[in-house]
């Protein structure tokens, strides 16, 4: 397949419906790829395809929902089934471009809405991608939006959130949130990490492989 995609070591009992991952459990020497991000970049992935991931090593999916209060992936439906058939946990995310609260709460439901349409069970994550460079610009004024889309899924939806970022705006991410940020480490292949915020503002790196 010509398209990427973004094998997320995420490991965390986050993504699985359990506890949280502490700080010590996973680091930077000693990656775990655990999570497939996929979206319509990757076209339908059959339930083959999911088990060759799972056969080596991926436990879950993340899979893009929507976007703003106007697109809704159309391979999401797919990909939950067919990953779940294939034996996976499956998790979802949404592309936010909300830079306020009314808005927040807009995106979040239209983006819980979408995931319940397209199967994605309640419990899993459904993480709002933060990370337009609208809202980069914000900086900390971002915490309050994205802890407040946050809420909003939950209460929406009944799942659990987090905000998922670039690395170098970590600072938009709501204080003690266990987020997920993306910075690009250079060897061999291209590699992303997501770290997980904890309430000190540490927590243990995650590569995610670009593949």
């Amino acid at each position: 397949m010509n398209k990427s995609m973004k094998l997320v070591a995420v490991g965390a009992a986050f993504l699985f419906g359990t506890a949280l991952v502490s700080d010590h459990a996973v680091h930077a020497d000693t990656p775990r790829f655990d999570m497939v991000d996929v979206s319509n970049w990757n076209g339908y992935l059959s339930v083959n395809d999911f088990v060759n991931m799972r056969n080596q090593g991926v436990k879950a999916i993340t899979t893009k929902i929507s976007e703003g209060t106007w697109y809704q992936d159309p391979t999401a439906a797919n990909n939950i089934a067919n990953a779940q058939a294939a034996g996976l946990y499956v998790n979802g995310y949404y592309f936010a471009h909300a830079t306020d609260n009314a808005t927040a709460v807009q995106e979040a439901n239209y983006a819980s809405a979408t995931a319940q349409a397209d199967g994605l069970g309640v419990g899993a994550v459904l993480a709002v991608d933060a990370e337009s460079s609208n809202q980069m610009a914000m900086g900390t004024a971002m915490q309050p939006v994205n802890a407040t889309a946050e809420k909003q899924v939950g209460i929406a939806g009944g799942y659990r959130s987090t905000t998922y970022t670039m690395g170098s705006h970590i600072e938009t991410t709501p204080d003690g949130d266990k987020s997920w940020i993306a910075t690009i480490h250079t060897h061999q292949q291209q590699v992303k990490t997501t770290t997980h915020r904890s309430a000190v503002g540490n927590g243990s790196i995650m590569p995610r492989l670009m593949v």
